[in-house]
Protein backbone atom coordinates (compact mmCIF):
# COMPACT_ATOMS: atom_id res chain seq x y z
CA UNK A 1 0.00 0.00 0.00
CA UNK A 2 2.97 2.56 0.38
CA UNK A 3 4.05 1.90 -2.57
CA UNK A 4 0.84 3.01 -4.27
CA UNK A 5 1.46 6.99 -3.77
CA UNK A 6 5.07 6.34 -5.93
CA UNK A 7 3.10 5.89 -9.07
CA UNK A 8 2.51 9.57 -9.16
CA UNK A 9 6.19 10.36 -8.86
CA UNK A 10 7.97 12.97 -10.59
CA UNK A 11 10.56 10.72 -11.62
CA UNK A 12 9.33 8.78 -14.87
CA UNK A 13 11.32 5.20 -13.70
CA UNK A 14 10.17 5.45 -10.18
CA UNK A 15 6.62 5.06 -12.08
CA UNK A 16 7.91 2.44 -13.56
CA UNK A 17 9.33 0.82 -11.13
CA UNK A 18 6.73 0.79 -8.73
CA UNK A 19 4.21 -0.35 -11.31
CA UNK A 20 6.51 -3.24 -12.29
CA UNK A 21 6.80 -4.48 -8.62
CA UNK A 22 2.92 -3.88 -7.69
CA UNK A 23 2.09 -5.43 -11.04
CA UNK A 24 5.17 -8.54 -10.04
CA UNK A 25 2.63 -8.57 -6.47
CA UNK A 26 -0.88 -8.45 -8.28
CA UNK A 27 -1.66 -6.10 -5.76
CA UNK A 28 -5.33 -5.62 -6.88
CA UNK A 29 -5.96 -2.31 -4.98
CA UNK A 30 -3.37 -0.49 -7.24
CA UNK A 31 -5.19 -1.05 -10.09
CA UNK A 32 -7.20 2.37 -9.89
CA UNK A 33 -3.91 4.06 -9.82
CA UNK A 34 -2.37 2.07 -12.32
CA UNK A 35 -4.74 3.21 -14.70
CA UNK A 36 -3.48 6.96 -15.72
CA UNK A 37 -0.05 5.61 -16.51
CA UNK A 38 -1.31 3.92 -19.39
CA UNK A 39 -1.03 7.38 -20.85
CA UNK A 40 2.12 8.45 -18.72
CA UNK A 41 4.57 10.63 -21.27
CA UNK A 42 6.93 8.26 -21.26
CA UNK A 43 6.82 4.35 -22.37
CA UNK A 44 8.39 2.84 -19.47
CA UNK A 45 5.81 3.50 -16.89
CA UNK A 46 3.38 3.39 -19.76
CA UNK A 47 4.60 -0.49 -20.40
CA UNK A 48 4.92 -1.65 -16.85
CA UNK A 49 1.45 -0.34 -16.12
CA UNK A 50 0.18 -2.17 -18.65
CA UNK A 51 1.91 -5.47 -17.60
CA UNK A 52 0.69 -5.13 -13.92
CA UNK A 53 -3.07 -4.03 -14.86
CA UNK A 54 -2.46 -7.91 -16.89
CA UNK A 55 -1.05 -9.26 -13.99
CA UNK A 56 -3.93 -8.19 -11.51
CA UNK A 57 -6.88 -9.32 -14.30
CA UNK A 58 -8.70 -5.95 -14.14
CA UNK A 59 -11.16 -5.62 -16.16
CA UNK A 60 -12.23 -2.05 -16.01
CA UNK A 61 -8.32 -1.54 -17.69
CA UNK A 62 -9.67 -2.99 -21.10
CA UNK A 63 -11.03 0.23 -22.47
CA UNK A 64 -8.24 2.37 -21.39
CA UNK A 65 -5.00 -0.87 -22.50
CA UNK A 66 -7.33 -0.21 -25.94
CA UNK A 67 -6.74 3.01 -26.03
CA UNK A 68 -2.71 2.65 -25.10
CA UNK A 69 -2.73 0.42 -28.03
CA UNK A 70 -4.70 2.63 -30.41
CA UNK A 71 -1.97 5.72 -29.45
CA UNK A 72 1.02 3.77 -29.71
CA UNK A 73 0.01 2.96 -33.47
CA UNK A 74 2.93 0.31 -33.42
CA UNK A 75 5.37 2.46 -33.08
CA UNK A 76 6.60 0.78 -29.79
CA UNK A 77 6.63 -2.77 -30.25
CA UNK A 78 7.39 -3.79 -26.40
CA UNK A 79 4.13 -0.95 -25.59
CA UNK A 80 2.13 -3.49 -28.55
CA UNK A 81 3.47 -6.91 -26.61
CA UNK A 82 2.76 -5.13 -23.15
CA UNK A 83 -0.72 -4.47 -24.05
CA UNK A 84 -1.50 -7.32 -26.11
CA UNK A 85 0.07 -9.61 -23.01
CA UNK A 86 -1.93 -7.83 -20.80
CA UNK A 87 -5.37 -8.05 -22.41
CA UNK A 88 -4.78 -11.84 -22.66
CA UNK A 89 -4.24 -12.12 -19.27
CA UNK A 90 -7.43 -10.23 -17.97
CA UNK A 91 -8.72 -12.92 -19.87
CA UNK A 92 -11.99 -11.41 -20.87
CA UNK A 93 -12.71 -12.67 -24.91
CA UNK A 94 -15.91 -10.59 -25.59
CA UNK A 95 -14.64 -7.03 -25.94
CA UNK A 96 -11.45 -8.29 -27.77
CA UNK A 97 -13.52 -9.94 -30.20
CA UNK A 98 -15.41 -7.11 -31.02
CA UNK A 99 -12.31 -5.32 -32.52
CA UNK A 100 -12.77 -7.13 -35.27
CA UNK A 101 -14.21 -3.46 -36.18
CA UNK A 102 -11.86 -1.59 -34.92
CA UNK A 103 -10.58 1.45 -37.21
CA UNK A 104 -6.89 1.32 -35.90
CA UNK A 105 -4.87 -1.81 -37.61
CA UNK A 106 -2.36 -1.74 -34.48
CA UNK A 107 -5.27 -2.79 -31.99
CA UNK A 108 -6.57 -5.20 -34.36
CA UNK A 109 -3.11 -6.80 -34.48
CA UNK A 110 -3.04 -6.64 -30.81
CA UNK A 111 -6.03 -8.56 -30.58
CA UNK A 112 -5.49 -11.45 -32.69
CA UNK A 113 -1.79 -12.03 -30.77
CA UNK A 114 -4.55 -11.67 -27.44
CA UNK A 115 -7.09 -14.27 -28.96
CA UNK A 116 -4.47 -16.68 -29.85
CA UNK A 117 -2.89 -16.51 -26.50
CA UNK A 118 -6.27 -17.03 -24.91
CA UNK A 119 -6.65 -20.17 -27.56
CA UNK A 120 -10.55 -18.32 -28.11
CA UNK A 121 -11.93 -19.55 -31.58
CA UNK A 122 -13.03 -15.57 -31.74
CA UNK A 123 -10.00 -15.01 -33.57
CA UNK A 124 -11.63 -16.11 -36.89
CA UNK A 125 -13.84 -12.98 -37.11
CA UNK A 126 -10.09 -11.72 -38.15
CA UNK A 127 -9.58 -13.57 -40.93
CA UNK A 128 -12.76 -11.47 -42.47
CA UNK A 129 -10.08 -8.72 -42.30
CA UNK A 130 -9.13 -6.48 -45.42
CA UNK A 131 -5.44 -6.45 -43.87
CA UNK A 132 -3.66 -9.59 -45.09
CA UNK A 133 -0.93 -9.44 -42.63
CA UNK A 134 -3.74 -9.80 -39.65
CA UNK A 135 -5.66 -12.46 -41.76
CA UNK A 136 -2.36 -14.30 -41.82
CA UNK A 137 -1.90 -13.72 -38.17
CA UNK A 138 -5.05 -15.16 -37.54
CA UNK A 139 -4.24 -17.78 -39.45
CA UNK A 140 -0.72 -18.47 -37.40
CA UNK A 141 -3.30 -18.05 -34.08
CA UNK A 142 -5.67 -20.62 -35.52
CA UNK A 143 -3.23 -23.17 -37.05
CA UNK A 144 0.10 -23.50 -34.99
CA UNK A 145 1.25 -24.65 -31.95
CA UNK A 146 -1.91 -26.21 -30.22
CA UNK A 147 -4.18 -24.80 -32.46
CA UNK A 148 -7.61 -23.55 -31.88
CA UNK A 149 -9.74 -26.31 -32.86
CA UNK A 150 -13.17 -24.51 -33.05
CA UNK A 151 -11.95 -22.15 -35.55
CA UNK A 152 -10.02 -24.67 -38.43
CA UNK A 153 -13.58 -25.08 -40.07
CA UNK A 154 -13.25 -21.35 -40.87
CA UNK A 155 -9.53 -21.10 -41.71
CA UNK A 156 -10.58 -23.55 -43.96
CA UNK A 157 -13.02 -21.98 -45.76
CA UNK A 158 -11.29 -19.02 -46.32
CA UNK A 159 -9.27 -21.07 -49.44
CA UNK A 160 -12.47 -21.04 -51.09
CA UNK A 161 -12.21 -17.34 -52.04
CA UNK A 162 -9.92 -15.51 -50.47
CA UNK A 163 -8.12 -12.51 -52.62
CA UNK A 164 -4.53 -13.03 -50.86
CA UNK A 165 -1.70 -15.18 -51.76
CA UNK A 166 1.12 -14.50 -49.11
CA UNK A 167 2.28 -18.41 -48.70
CA UNK A 168 2.30 -18.65 -44.76
CA UNK A 169 -2.11 -17.63 -45.24
CA UNK A 170 -2.34 -20.23 -47.83
CA UNK A 171 -0.22 -23.20 -46.58
CA UNK A 172 -2.28 -22.99 -43.35
CA UNK A 173 -5.85 -22.71 -45.44
CA UNK A 174 -4.70 -25.61 -47.70
CA UNK A 175 -3.32 -27.92 -44.05
CA UNK A 176 -6.76 -26.68 -42.15
CA UNK A 177 -8.70 -28.48 -44.75
CA UNK A 178 -6.23 -31.68 -44.71
CA UNK A 179 -6.98 -31.22 -40.88
CA UNK A 180 -10.54 -31.62 -41.40
CA UNK A 181 -10.12 -34.23 -43.64
CA UNK A 182 -13.76 -34.05 -45.32
CA UNK A 183 -14.70 -34.67 -48.92
CA UNK A 184 -15.62 -31.49 -49.02
CA UNK A 185 -12.67 -30.39 -47.84
CA UNK A 186 -10.69 -32.52 -50.82
CA UNK A 187 -12.73 -30.62 -53.37
CA UNK A 188 -12.07 -27.27 -51.77
CA UNK A 189 -8.30 -28.05 -51.75
CA UNK A 190 -8.73 -29.29 -55.20
CA UNK A 191 -10.41 -26.39 -56.75
CA UNK A 192 -7.37 -24.30 -54.94
CA UNK A 193 -4.60 -26.94 -57.34
CA UNK A 194 -6.98 -26.22 -60.44
CA UNK A 195 -6.87 -22.00 -60.31
CA UNK A 196 -4.49 -20.59 -62.64
CA UNK A 197 -4.35 -17.45 -61.08
CA UNK A 198 -3.05 -18.95 -57.80
CA UNK A 199 0.80 -19.25 -56.87
CA UNK A 200 2.38 -22.13 -58.46
CA UNK A 201 4.12 -23.22 -55.74
CA UNK A 202 0.94 -23.52 -53.64
CA UNK A 203 -0.85 -24.94 -55.89
CA UNK A 204 1.07 -28.04 -56.18
CA UNK A 205 1.01 -27.74 -52.13
CA UNK A 206 -2.52 -28.65 -52.72
CA UNK A 207 -2.14 -30.92 -54.84
CA UNK A 208 0.68 -32.95 -52.65
CA UNK A 209 -1.82 -32.07 -49.38
CA UNK A 210 -4.49 -34.65 -51.89
CA UNK A 211 -1.94 -37.18 -52.38
CA UNK A 212 -1.55 -37.89 -48.71
CA UNK A 213 -5.05 -37.46 -47.67
CA UNK A 214 -5.65 -41.15 -46.81
CA UNK A 215 -3.15 -41.26 -44.09
CA UNK A 216 -1.32 -37.55 -43.08
CA UNK A 217 2.16 -37.68 -41.60
CA UNK A 218 1.72 -37.77 -37.63
CA UNK A 219 3.38 -33.92 -38.08
CA UNK A 220 1.41 -30.84 -38.87
CA UNK A 221 2.18 -29.76 -42.09
CA UNK A 222 3.42 -26.21 -41.40
CA UNK A 223 4.79 -26.26 -38.41
CA UNK A 224 5.66 -29.52 -37.17
CA UNK A 225 3.82 -29.85 -34.50
CA UNK A 226 2.50 -33.67 -33.35
CA UNK A 227 -1.12 -34.06 -34.25
CA UNK A 228 -1.32 -38.01 -34.04
CA UNK A 229 -2.29 -40.62 -36.45
CA UNK A 230 -4.54 -39.94 -39.00
CA UNK A 231 -6.56 -42.48 -41.65
CA UNK A 232 -9.16 -41.88 -43.78
CA UNK A 233 -11.15 -43.47 -46.86
CA UNK A 234 -9.06 -41.97 -50.36
CA UNK A 235 -12.20 -42.51 -52.02
CA UNK A 236 -13.49 -38.68 -51.53
CA UNK A 237 -9.53 -37.28 -52.35
CA UNK A 238 -9.80 -39.57 -55.90
CA UNK A 239 -13.33 -37.88 -56.31
CA UNK A 240 -11.80 -34.62 -55.78
CA UNK A 241 -9.35 -34.87 -58.22
CA UNK A 242 -11.28 -36.67 -60.81
CA UNK A 243 -11.67 -33.37 -63.14
CA UNK A 244 -8.21 -31.72 -62.48
CA UNK A 245 -6.16 -34.19 -62.60
CA UNK A 246 -5.87 -34.84 -66.65
CA UNK A 247 -6.22 -31.41 -67.90
CA UNK A 248 -3.17 -30.69 -65.08
CA UNK A 249 -0.67 -33.22 -66.40
CA UNK A 250 -1.14 -32.76 -69.80
CA UNK A 251 -1.59 -28.87 -69.57
CA UNK A 252 -0.04 -27.30 -66.78
CA UNK A 253 3.73 -26.39 -66.01
CA UNK A 254 6.43 -28.73 -65.34
CA UNK A 255 6.11 -28.12 -61.47
CA UNK A 256 2.26 -28.75 -61.58
CA UNK A 257 2.69 -31.66 -64.13
CA UNK A 258 4.85 -33.28 -61.77
CA UNK A 259 3.11 -32.53 -58.41
CA UNK A 260 -0.08 -33.95 -60.31
CA UNK A 261 1.51 -36.92 -61.48
CA UNK A 262 2.70 -37.54 -57.61
CA UNK A 263 -0.58 -37.20 -56.01
CA UNK A 264 -2.05 -39.65 -58.61
CA UNK A 265 0.31 -41.71 -58.04
CA UNK A 266 -0.08 -41.85 -54.19
CA UNK A 267 -4.14 -42.05 -54.90
CA UNK A 268 -3.53 -45.02 -56.50
CA UNK A 269 -6.17 -42.97 -59.51
CA UNK A 270 -6.28 -45.70 -62.48
CA UNK A 271 -7.18 -43.26 -64.81
CA UNK A 272 -3.93 -41.32 -64.97
CA UNK A 273 -2.20 -43.96 -65.82
CA UNK A 274 -2.34 -43.54 -69.80
CA UNK A 275 -1.34 -39.79 -69.26
CA UNK A 276 1.70 -40.90 -67.06
CA UNK A 277 2.94 -43.07 -69.62
CA UNK A 278 2.67 -40.20 -71.94
CA UNK A 279 4.51 -37.86 -69.64
CA UNK A 280 7.63 -40.47 -69.34
CA UNK A 281 7.97 -41.17 -72.98
CA UNK A 282 7.27 -37.52 -74.36
CA UNK A 283 7.28 -34.78 -71.80
CA UNK A 284 10.46 -32.45 -71.98
CA UNK A 285 11.12 -31.87 -68.48
CA UNK A 286 13.50 -34.74 -66.25
CA UNK A 287 11.38 -33.59 -63.22
CA UNK A 288 8.25 -34.75 -64.70
CA UNK A 289 9.18 -37.63 -66.25
CA UNK A 290 10.65 -39.03 -63.17
CA UNK A 291 7.49 -38.24 -61.00
CA UNK A 292 5.30 -39.93 -63.71
CA UNK A 293 7.78 -43.32 -63.29
CA UNK A 294 7.67 -42.73 -59.58
CA UNK A 295 3.53 -42.30 -59.88
CA UNK A 296 3.17 -45.29 -62.08
CA UNK A 297 5.82 -47.31 -59.64
CA UNK A 298 3.47 -46.61 -57.16
CA UNK A 299 0.21 -47.56 -58.77
CA UNK A 300 1.51 -51.11 -59.81
CA UNK A 301 0.07 -50.26 -63.56
CA UNK A 302 0.38 -52.80 -65.40
CA UNK A 303 2.25 -49.76 -68.00
CA UNK A 304 5.34 -49.55 -65.70
CA UNK A 305 7.56 -52.18 -67.55
CA UNK A 306 6.80 -50.43 -70.80
CA UNK A 307 7.96 -46.93 -68.51
CA UNK A 308 10.82 -48.31 -67.05
CA UNK A 309 12.03 -49.61 -70.81
CA UNK A 310 11.43 -46.03 -71.68
CA UNK A 311 13.19 -44.27 -69.33
CA UNK A 312 16.45 -46.58 -69.34
CA UNK A 313 17.13 -45.53 -72.58
CA UNK A 314 16.05 -41.62 -72.07
CA UNK A 315 18.55 -39.05 -72.92
CA UNK A 316 18.75 -37.34 -69.06
CA UNK A 317 21.05 -39.53 -66.87
CA UNK A 318 18.81 -38.71 -63.53
CA UNK A 319 15.62 -39.98 -65.18
CA UNK A 320 17.68 -43.15 -65.96
CA UNK A 321 19.05 -43.65 -62.31
CA UNK A 322 15.56 -42.97 -61.43
CA UNK A 323 14.38 -46.30 -63.36
CA UNK A 324 17.56 -48.07 -62.12
CA UNK A 325 16.53 -47.71 -58.50
CA UNK A 326 13.01 -49.22 -59.31
CA UNK A 327 13.74 -52.11 -60.61
CA UNK A 328 14.67 -53.97 -57.44
CA UNK A 329 11.35 -53.98 -56.46
CA UNK A 330 9.78 -55.16 -59.83
CA UNK A 331 7.45 -57.98 -59.74
CA UNK A 332 8.71 -58.94 -62.64
CA UNK A 333 10.43 -62.27 -63.80
CA UNK A 334 14.35 -62.59 -63.41
CA UNK A 335 15.39 -62.62 -67.36
CA UNK A 336 12.99 -59.55 -67.91
CA UNK A 337 14.79 -57.73 -64.90
CA UNK A 338 17.98 -59.25 -66.40
CA UNK A 339 17.79 -57.70 -69.79
CA UNK A 340 16.88 -54.32 -68.50
CA UNK A 341 19.69 -54.05 -66.46
CA UNK A 342 21.72 -55.49 -69.46
CA UNK A 343 20.69 -52.48 -71.54
CA UNK A 344 21.83 -49.89 -69.37
CA UNK A 345 25.34 -52.08 -68.78
CA UNK A 346 26.01 -51.46 -72.42
CA UNK A 347 24.51 -48.02 -72.65
CA UNK A 348 24.70 -46.63 -69.24
CA UNK A 349 26.93 -43.93 -67.70
CA UNK A 350 29.52 -45.10 -64.80
CA UNK A 351 27.39 -44.43 -62.12
CA UNK A 352 24.32 -46.10 -63.97
CA UNK A 353 26.72 -49.14 -64.88
CA UNK A 354 27.26 -49.05 -61.19
CA UNK A 355 23.60 -49.01 -59.95
CA UNK A 356 22.94 -52.18 -62.51
CA UNK A 357 25.42 -53.89 -61.33
CA UNK A 358 24.61 -53.87 -57.13
CA UNK A 359 20.66 -54.73 -58.77
CA UNK A 360 22.20 -57.63 -60.73
CA UNK A 361 24.07 -59.00 -58.22
CA UNK A 362 20.53 -59.69 -55.83
CA UNK A 363 19.12 -62.03 -58.97
CA UNK A 364 19.67 -65.16 -58.66
CA UNK A 365 18.35 -66.44 -62.04
CA UNK A 366 19.43 -68.29 -65.52
CA UNK A 367 19.66 -64.86 -67.42
CA UNK A 368 21.46 -62.76 -64.50
CA UNK A 369 23.89 -65.78 -64.37
CA UNK A 370 24.64 -65.92 -67.44
CA UNK A 371 25.57 -61.89 -68.12
CA UNK A 372 27.50 -62.20 -64.56
CA UNK A 373 29.33 -65.04 -66.47
CA UNK A 374 29.82 -62.89 -68.99
CA UNK A 375 31.20 -59.66 -67.63
CA UNK A 376 33.63 -62.25 -65.13
CA UNK A 377 34.98 -63.38 -68.54
CA UNK A 378 35.60 -60.29 -69.32
CA UNK A 379 37.19 -58.79 -65.86
CA UNK A 380 39.49 -62.23 -66.42
CA UNK A 381 40.64 -60.69 -69.59
CA UNK A 382 41.29 -57.20 -69.00
CA UNK A 383 38.49 -55.69 -70.71
CA UNK A 384 36.33 -54.30 -68.03
CA UNK A 385 36.77 -50.87 -67.81
CA UNK A 386 38.35 -49.96 -64.09
CA UNK A 387 35.44 -47.79 -63.18
CA UNK A 388 33.48 -50.97 -62.50
CA UNK A 389 35.67 -53.85 -62.19
CA UNK A 390 34.65 -53.72 -58.00
CA UNK A 391 30.99 -53.62 -59.39
CA UNK A 392 31.55 -56.55 -61.32
CA UNK A 393 33.38 -58.67 -58.62
CA UNK A 394 31.21 -57.67 -55.78
CA UNK A 395 27.94 -58.63 -57.63
CA UNK A 396 29.34 -62.39 -59.10
CA UNK A 397 30.32 -63.10 -55.03
CA UNK A 398 26.83 -62.58 -54.30
CA UNK A 399 25.88 -65.55 -57.27
CA UNK A 400 25.21 -68.61 -56.06
CA UNK A 401 25.92 -70.43 -59.08
CA UNK A 402 29.05 -72.60 -59.34
CA UNK A 403 30.37 -71.62 -62.66
CA UNK A 404 30.16 -67.77 -61.77
CA UNK A 405 31.73 -69.22 -58.11
CA UNK A 406 34.85 -70.92 -60.22
CA UNK A 407 35.45 -67.46 -62.37
CA UNK A 408 35.79 -65.46 -58.97
CA UNK A 409 38.40 -67.96 -57.94
CA UNK A 410 40.34 -68.00 -61.08
CA UNK A 411 40.02 -64.18 -60.66
CA UNK A 412 41.54 -63.80 -57.35
CA UNK A 413 44.02 -66.29 -58.39
CA UNK A 414 45.23 -64.24 -60.92
CA UNK A 415 46.87 -61.75 -58.28
CA UNK A 416 50.47 -61.68 -57.50
CA UNK A 417 50.40 -63.76 -54.59
CA UNK A 418 51.50 -61.50 -51.20
CA UNK A 419 51.32 -58.45 -52.74
CA UNK A 420 48.85 -56.50 -51.12
CA UNK A 421 48.29 -53.70 -52.81
CA UNK A 422 47.40 -55.49 -55.93
CA UNK A 423 44.54 -57.43 -54.01
CA UNK A 424 43.12 -54.27 -53.83
CA UNK A 425 43.59 -52.94 -57.82
CA UNK A 426 39.70 -53.14 -58.23
CA UNK A 427 39.40 -50.22 -55.87
CA UNK A 428 41.12 -47.60 -57.62
CA UNK A 429 39.24 -46.61 -59.85
CA UNK A 430 35.38 -45.33 -59.65
CA UNK A 431 34.87 -44.70 -56.39
CA UNK A 432 33.47 -41.11 -54.55
CA UNK A 433 36.60 -39.16 -53.45
CA UNK A 434 34.18 -36.97 -51.60
CA UNK A 435 32.23 -39.81 -49.69
CA UNK A 436 35.80 -41.07 -48.95
CA UNK A 437 37.05 -37.90 -47.24
CA UNK A 438 33.89 -38.27 -45.17
CA UNK A 439 34.65 -41.53 -44.21
CA UNK A 440 38.07 -40.65 -43.15
CA UNK A 441 37.88 -37.49 -41.63
CA UNK A 442 34.37 -37.61 -39.96
CA UNK A 443 33.99 -41.52 -38.81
Amino acid sequence: EPLVAFLSDADPEIRAQTAKVLGDAAYAPSADALIPLLKDAEARPRFFAAQALGRIGHEPAIQPIIDMLQANNDEDAYLRHAGSLALARIGKAEPIVALAEHPSRAVRIAAVVALRRMEHPGVARFLEDEDEYIVTEAARAINDDNSIEEAIPALADLLKDTQFTNEALIRRAINANLRLGTPENAQVVADYAARTGAPEQLRAEALASLGVWPKPSVLDRVDGRWRGKVERDPAGARQAIATIIEPLLTGGSATIKAAAAETAGRLHYEAAAEPLLALVERDASPDVRIAALQALNRMGDTRLEGAIRAALVDRDGTVRMAALELIPSLDMPEATLADMLSLVLTRGTIPERQTALATLGTLQGPRSQEVLSGLMDQLIAGDIQPEIQLDVLEAAEKSQAEPVKAKVAQYQASKPEGDLIASYREVLRGGDARRGGRIFYQH
